[in-house]
């Protein structure tokens, strides 16, 4: 009885260690090489969408800055005809691609449909052309990420943090460099965290 108890508690043992190891492999996510080849395809779709969100935005037809008036907050103008993003529908098709739909819902709150005392960044005109508010001149984007060297910091089967070491305002390192968090949402690795 005593051996048949030891044999029943080594397999016990056995496959409760086994298990461990099975589901630790089968639900890690990404190792370091799969987060930096996601990242470095997500990072710079990503610094361009900042660009447009929080940056210089895009570019539009040509106007006279001394001609806006002083007394208001919001003057919009077209977007360029040679712009890739001509409507919020094709800016938010790439947007969609880099970053997860709970981070992109944050973004669009200002930027598509502002706040109770902040116009929208962007509208669309009658004619369903997107334009940007040109009294918002945005914020300079510093922000290199060193992506040769990210590492994974911890993780599930669909959510990751990697830490990737990153250089900010002239260049100076981030003390501990910045976690960014990749969600994967219907089978595909997006971004959950600002990159600017």
């Amino acid at each position: 009885m005593k051996r048949f108890i030891r044999t029943l508690m080594l397999c016990t043992v056995l496959f409760t260690t086994m298990w461990i190891t099975v589901s630790c492999a089968a639900f890690s996510g990404l190792n370091d090489e799969e987060a930096r080849e996601i990242l470095a395809d997500l990072i710079p779709r990503s610094a361009e969408l900042n660009e447009i969100f929080w940056g210089t935005g895009l570019p539009v037809v040509e106007y006279d800055a001394d001609d806006l008036p002083k007394s208001i907050r919001w003057k919009y103008y077209e977007v360029t005809p040679d712009c890739k993003y001509q409507t919020m529908a094709a800016l938010d098709a790439e947007a969609s691609q880099v970053f997860t739909y709970k981070y992109l819902q944050s973004m669009y709150e200002w930027a598509f449909f502002g706040t109770y005392d902040l116009p929208s960044r962007y509208s669309e005109s009658e004619r369903g052309v997107l334009q940007r508010n040109v009294m918002d001149d945005g914020f300079e984007l510093t922000t290199v990420f060193h992506i040769g060297q990210a590492r994974v910091k911890s993780g599930t089967r669909d959510k990751v943090t990697v830490n990737v070491p990153a250089d900010g305002y002239e260049g100076e390192p981030y003390d501990g460099g910045i976690n960014l968090v990749l969600i994967r949402e219907n089978g595909v690795w997006l971004l959950d965290s600002p990159t600017y």
